[in-house]
Formats: structure tokens, sequence, C-alpha cells
């Protein structure tokens, strides 16, 4: 009778053991997070294996609720973090901020610009030059929103990359 309960623990702790892995296991198979609303693809004119993505995320009333970057990492981008004097970091190299948003007249109902602001060239003794390009996010037709630059809607953003920092991005 010893035996039985010896073997019958094992078995229980081996069930026990079993449960624990299965949402592991399954964990794998669970549905991808919901990002919100494609607005363009960024990759790199020097490296094909680096890919971003600009989701604009809404809220219940459709309107802006933040913006996610996915490329490595995630990273969520509030209206008010747009609002705030430095902006929010996109991109960091080194510890040294390569791409931030900025906004000073978004609104979450109707949109507004939205500066990409870049790191043109590094200077170890001096200050970073940055420079930016203005986009404008606008409210599409229903519930979708674009990202325009000079008026012209944009899907895709290629950064070309200099010695030093970024020469220049292109859109289309």
């Amino acid at each position: 009778m010893k035996n039985f309960k010896r073997t019958g623990s094992k078995s229980f702790v081996l069930v026990v053991i079993l449960n624990l892995l299965l949402p592991i296991t399954h964990g794998e198979e669970k549905v991808k997070k919901d990002y919100g609303q494609l607005l363009a693809k960024i990759d790199s004119s020097s490296d094909s294996n680096r890919k971003a993505a600009l989701f604009l995320k809404n809220n219940i009333d459709k309107d802006v609720a933040g913006m996610y970057i996915i490329d490595d990492e995630e990273t969520f981008v509030t209206p008010d973090d747009l609002k705030s004097k430095k902006g929010k970091t996109i991109l960091k190299e080194r510890g040294i901020a390569v791409l931030i948003l900025k906004s000073n007249d978004l609104s979450i109902y109707t949109g507004g610009f939205v500066d990409l602001v870049y790191l043109y060239e590094y200077n170890l003794l001096e200050s970073n030059e940055y420079r930016k390009y203005s986009l404008e996010l606008v409210r599409g037709e229903g519930t979708l929103w674009e990202l325009r630059k000079d008026g012209e809607k944009i899907n895709k953003m290629t950064i070309v990359d200099s010695k030093w920092g970024v020469e220049k991005i292109l859109f289309k």
C-alpha cells in the first residue's frame, strides 16, 4: 500500500508540473496585441534587417490615445509626451536620442502637426545637431487617420544614415 501511495503522489506531482508547463507552451500561441492603425513603416537604408512601425492607437471615441513605435522594443507615446518640452525619444543608439517626436498643437480630436526630430550630427565635444521634419496627423474618412508630409499621405519612412547621425529621411 505504501508503494501505491508513492506512485500516486509521483503521478500527482507529474500532473501538477504538466499543468504548470501548459500555460508556458501555449503562451506562444497568444493573440497579438492590438497596436491600432498602422500609420507608417520605418526602415533603414543601411541595414535591411532594421525595421520599425508607427501605429496610432485610438480611444473608445476613435480620438488619438497615443502612438506605438514597434521595433526591437515597444514604445508608447501619449499626446502629453508629444507636448512636453523634450518630446518623446522613440529611438536611441548607445544612449543618444536619434529620433524624437514632439508637438505643440496636437489635438486628440482633429490631429495636428508632429515634429519628427532626428540626430543630424553627433558631436563628442559640443552639442549634437538635430533637424526636423513636420508631419501632419489628419483625421481621414470615418475612424481612419493619415500621416502627411507637405500635404501628401505617407506610409513609409526610410532613414538614410550618415557616419555621425541621420543624413535625411525619405517619405513615400
